[in-house]
């Protein structure tokens, strides 16, 4: 008997126990792969507010939207990690000022404004989008007005110059290789 008090009044703790809530809020306009120019290949939001904020709760929420659509880079620990913030108002480009190619993750912010996807909604919107850039490019296009923040989370390496002149040099060794061996094998045979 003294043994099944404390078991049941665990069992009884853990049913009432507190659940915890779900990082993101619910999905107040549901975003499109085309509000992005190239467009994305998934995406998650739009979520009330800006969630690119520096702070703890909104880190969570960049994580849980992240993973949403895919995420596989390190966990968001810090505001903007690995991040080009871009702070501007309107339409038309969000230059990162860093080369992205292959898979790339963003997030960006609409404010309240008319033209933007979320017009209305008090502290506007944040979509999270997962696209594959196949050329280098530092520029994504928004396909709607009052853009307000941008942000990169992932996106896919680039060979530094260095990688590259190695790369042909061993091409080359290998052509010159193959080419002296046909010649010796040729004058054999001759």
């Amino acid at each position: 008997m003294r043994i099944l008090i404390p078991i049941g009044a665990a069992v009884l703790a853990a049913a009432f126990a507190e659940v915890p809530a779900l990082a993101l809020g619910p999905v107040i306009v549901p975003c499109a792969n085309t509000d992005i120019t190239p467009n994305a290949v998934a995406c998650a939001g739009f979520y009330q507010g800006n969630l690119i904020a520096g702070t703890a709760s909104a880190r969570a929420d960049q994580q849980a939207a992240l993973d949403l659509i895919g995420y596989d880079g390190p966990p968001i620990t810090a505001a903007f990690f690995g991040a080009a913030p871009r702070d501007d108002t309107g339409d038309g480009p969000a230059d990162f000022g860093v080369p992205m190619i292959g898979q790339t993750w963003i997030a960006i912010h609409f404010g309240a404004g008319r033209d933007g996807p979320v017009a209305g909604f008090p502290g506007g919107g944040t979509a999270f989008y997962r696209l594959y850039l196949p050329g280098v490019t530092n520029v994504i296009d928004l396909n709607w007005g009052a853009g307000s923040t941008a942000i990169l989370y992932k996106t896919g390496v680039i060979p530094e110059p260095a990688t590259w002149a190695m790369l042909i040099a061993g091409f080359g060794l290998a052509g010159s290789a193959m080419r002296r061996r046909r010649e010796s094998v040729a004058s054999v045979s001759a």
